[in-house]
């Protein structure tokens, strides 16, 4: 799975497999462990802050469902009289991916699997091109720098990392300076229209990068 987001503050998100409920024991998931980089550059482990919520699926990997907590889907189907009215309620029963949302315990190592932050050119394509890539905030071209503001990006992990934008892949996981320990299941506007099972208007969201 991907996941690729765009938008007007100029960042891309790329997330692999992008999905919660990995076996931290598979060595299929070791590589995401240390793909993580430090404010100049280092490799680190990708590690969870304690404190920070994290979503713990069932064996299965988050495939059980359940019935979504919204009023009609709540409601004992089996106890109305009619066939018709039973099987209409039935109908309209919702079901949820079933899942919990934990805290890392403090001073404990928890793995993740983090959506990275990228530079990107003009055309909003991930790139460490020098003297190609859009300075956040602005129209200006630069460099694509680690969060230390001076060391240049130059990452070159190819194979399971490859950057893939659509359909196409290009070969290379380039221009990624940081990451960010992010599933939007545990975020309070997702658990809210979750719930609610309709469309819902949150309140506004403040974005981290721009504070916007």
């Amino acid at each position: 799975g991907l996941f690729l987001l765009r938008h007007s503050s100029r960042f891309a998100l790329y997330r692999e497999p992008g999905e919660s409920g990995y076996d931290p024991t598979d060595p299929a998931y070791a590589k995401h462990f240390s793909s993580c980089v430090s404010a100049n550059g280092t490799a680190i482990p990708c590690t969870m802050t304690p404190g920070n919520s994290y979503v713990e699926c069932e064996e299965d990997g988050c495939t059980t469902l359940e019935k979504c907590a919204d009023e009609q889907s709540q409601r004992d189907c089996a106890a109305l009289a009619l066939q018709a009215e039973r099987k209409e309620c039935f109908d309209k029963v919702k079901w949820c991916r079933k899942y919990t949302i934990k805290t890392v315990p403090k001073d404990a190592t928890v793995g993740m699997i983090p959506s990275h932050l990228h530079c990107i050119d003009a055309l909003g394509d991930v790139s460490q091109t020098p003297g190609a890539i859009v300075k956040p905030g602005t129209d200006e071209m630069g460099n694509c720098y680690y969060n230390d503001g001076q060391t240049t990006v130059n990452r070159t992990k190819t194979g399971d990392y490859a950057f893939c934008g659509g359909e196409e892949c290009e070969g290379t996981f380039v221009g990624a300076f940081g990451q960010l320990d992010f599933d939007p299941r545990y975020r309070g506007w997702y658990e809210t229209t979750k719930a609610m099972q309709k469309n819902n208007w949150s309140p506004p969201v403040l974005l981290l990068q721009s504070y916007q």
